[in-house]
């Protein structure tokens, strides 16, 4: 049986389906490594529906803080399986050809939401793992599956190592390109041109994600799957406002105002995790470059944070990259980190927003409190997590990050504030 909610008409539609292999092996996996001919395997796949065997359902994406690197996106389904549709010793179930099962790993799956006639990417990526489990002494079985989203899939491409570099003096969006475009990408990507630096050639000879990462950070962007599938690249103009008013206009205004939208357990920190004032970036075949803000020393002691073996061009871009991050964390910020939303509680007015969002999109948090005190934050989204269940409803969880150091130069860089050099005219 599927998710039942008790008040259903509150509730989004929701789809499940997994890509399915039309031929009898049942085999779904990477062809020569590449990504060949079809989109996910040298096989055509089959999209199937399996919403109406989901008993539960949770993702997340989310930034990791520590390193400042999106991780891979990940995703938990459970079945029911009372029929064994879902279990691989079953050659003759539904999902099986020829004697063979089709419930195999790394087959593609994709979750989507259908709320007033649109329909909305919740989840986009792999099948990991399949695990058959019969819980009141063989009475019922459920089938959990663990999946990871297209992010994942480019550290299993390992790119060769070229006689000769190629891309010299490219931008970091078409160096990702590039990267996507040798490992036999077919996806759809989201891709910003790159903002701060230019890029070294380059002979690959590196996983696919590892060059695409290095390339982000070689430019002081970000790169993540989105619930679509598609692969996104923003650079620091994105917050900046120079790519989209989703950055610039609040998407969704959380509070307990009239429009607007109602949460729950914020978590708001004023801490030291993100604290760096010693900043040193270093390229590939170049000098160390240092940045330091005296006067965050000065308050919290000396925390450093540095990078080497970066893709930029010159010492002087590299130079650049230290004093961005000395612009972003030289100081702490009492930030709200996350908020938990039950959108069905207001369901015509939520679900549309709360669907449509997107990592990197400008919010402003109003958290009330008991002192009669509203404290108001301007965030960016940086994780989205969503959790299903016929008991617990449907609750989405939203991690996010301080917009605080772009507001003053949202619309336009001060063409003095980083050291001699303007980022932005």
């Amino acid at each position: 049986m599927t998710v039942q909610f008790l008040d259903a008409a509150s509730y989004p539609t929701i789809t499940v389906e997994i890509g399915f292999s039309t031929v009898s092996s049942g085999s779904s996996t990477w062809s020569t490594g590449l990504w060949n001919t079809a989109d996910w395997s040298g096989r055509d796949v089959v999209w199937t529906d399996v919403s109406a065997y989901v008993r539960t359902i949770s993702s997340s994406r989310d930034k990791n803080r520590d390193v400042d690197q999106f991780q891979s996106g990940t995703a938990q389904v459970t079945f029911s399986n009372i029929d064994a549709r879902f279990t691989p010793a079953n050659t003759t179930g539904p999902y099986a050809s020829g004697g063979v099962t089709k419930i195999v790993p790394r087959v593609p799956i994709r979750i989507r939401a259908t709320w007033a006639s649109t329909t909305y990417g919740v989840f986009y990526g792999r099948v990991n793992s399949w695990a058959d489990s019969y819980p009141g002494q063989g009475k019922d079985c459920v089938t959990t599956i663990n999946c990871s989203d297209v992010l994942a899939d480019l550290a299993t491409v390992n790119l060769a190592e070229l006689l000769v570099a190629v891309g010299t003096s490219e931008a970091a969006g078409l160096r990702i390109s590039r990267i996507l475009n040798a490992s036999g990408w077919l996806w759809g990507t989201d891709l910003n041109a790159g903002a701060l630096t230019t890029m070294q050639g380059t002979v690959y000879a590196d996983s696919a994600l590892s060059l695409v990462q290095t390339t982000a950070e070689s430019d002081g962007g970000a790169v993540f799957a989105d619930q679509d599938g598609q692969l996104v690249y923003h650079d620091p103009y994105w917050e900046a406002g120079a790519r989209s008013t989703r950055a610039t206009t609040a998407q969704i205004v959380f509070g307990t105002g009239v429009s607007e939208v109602r949460f729950t357990d914020p978590q708001l920190t004023y801490d030291d995790t993100m604290i760096f004032n010693s900043a040193t970036v270093t390229r590939a075949g170049g000098l160390e470059q240092a940045s330091v803000d005296v006067d965050s020393v000065s308050l919290y002691g000396t925390r450093s944070i540095s990078h080497s073996g970066l893709f930029c061009e010159t010492d002087v871009q590299a130079a650049l990259l230290a004093d961005f991050d000395i612009f972003r964390f030289a100081d702490p910020e009492y930030r709200v980190a996350s908020i938990v939303v039950f959108p069905a509680s207001s369901a015509a007015a939520y679900w549309p927003l709360i669907l449509a969002a997107r990592v990197g999109d400008l919010c402003t948090v109003k958290v009330p409190t008991p002192a009669a005190i509203t404290i108001t934050r301007s965030v960016f989204i940086t994780g989205i997590s969503h959790t299903l269940t016929s008991s617990g409803g449907w609750v989405v969880q939203f991690g996010f990050a301080s917009a605080a150091p772009w507001s003053s130069v949202q619309g336009g860089w001060d063409t003095g504030l980083w050291d001699t050099v303007a980022f932005f005219v």
